[in-house]
């Protein structure tokens, strides 16, 4: 009968110690569990809420359009996928050179360029289109009709701004040395391109 405690004794410890290697066990892993849950969530919090997709000016502007307005062989001198911002919202930059009549003369090439600022959530389309009017209060310009949902000239940097929806779009045309010298006229052109090209894609 002794013997048959003894055994059955040491049957219950084993089982014992066992079964509390195997809680030891679960308890570890939950723990570890808890802690990659955890790295996951900062991460992703700290990551931006991008509810619509950043717009690439280069889609917007393509060589065979830059071609076309600028009337010769052309090559790319900027290329700009969407930067994210931590305001929410991201930039794309396109530009394009025409070396006519640069070859001689530097200063004499012609450039087509295009920055696209995009709202990437609901806050950053506030944010952009709050910056666009404080932009366009502080730097004197002349108010252009009929573009996008907004449009006014500078003609001091000789620049074409637009608010078209959640894009800032900012165009530039014409002498590359003489920003100033940019004409409205083929500023229209570039803004014509770009934004049928938006409406078709």
């Amino acid at each position: 009968m002794k013997e048959r405690f003894e055994t059955a004794k040491k049957h219950i410890k084993g089982w014992m110690k066992k079964n509390d290697d195997l809680a030891v066990g679960i308890g570890v892993l939950a723990f570890a569990a808890c802690i990659g849950l955890l790295i996951f969530l900062v991460i992703r919090s700290q990551q931006p809420n991008i509810v619509y997709e950043p717009v690439n000016a280069c889609d917007l502007f393509t060589p065979e359009e830059a071609q076309e307005l600028l009337d010769d062989d052309v090559h790319r001198v900027n290329t700009q996928k969407p930067q994210i911002m931590k305001d929410q919202t991201a930039t794309s930059k396109c530009s394009y050179g025409n070396m006519k009549g640069a070859t001689s003369d530097p200063e004499n090439m012609r450039i087509a360029a295009v920055a696209i600022r995009s709202g990437f959530n609901d806050e950053g389309v506030a944010k952009n289109k709050s910056d666009y009017q404080l932009m366009k209060k502080s730097v004197p310009g002349e108010p252009v009709e009929n573009l996008g949902d907004d449009a006014f000239y500078t003609k001091a940097n000789g620049q074409l701004n637009i608010l078209d929806g959640r894009m800032w779009i900012i165009l530039s045309h014409g002498i590359a040395s003489t920003p100033e010298k940019n004409k409205l006229k083929d500023l229209l052109k570039l803004a014509d391109l770009i934004l049928e090209h938006k409406e078709s894609n």
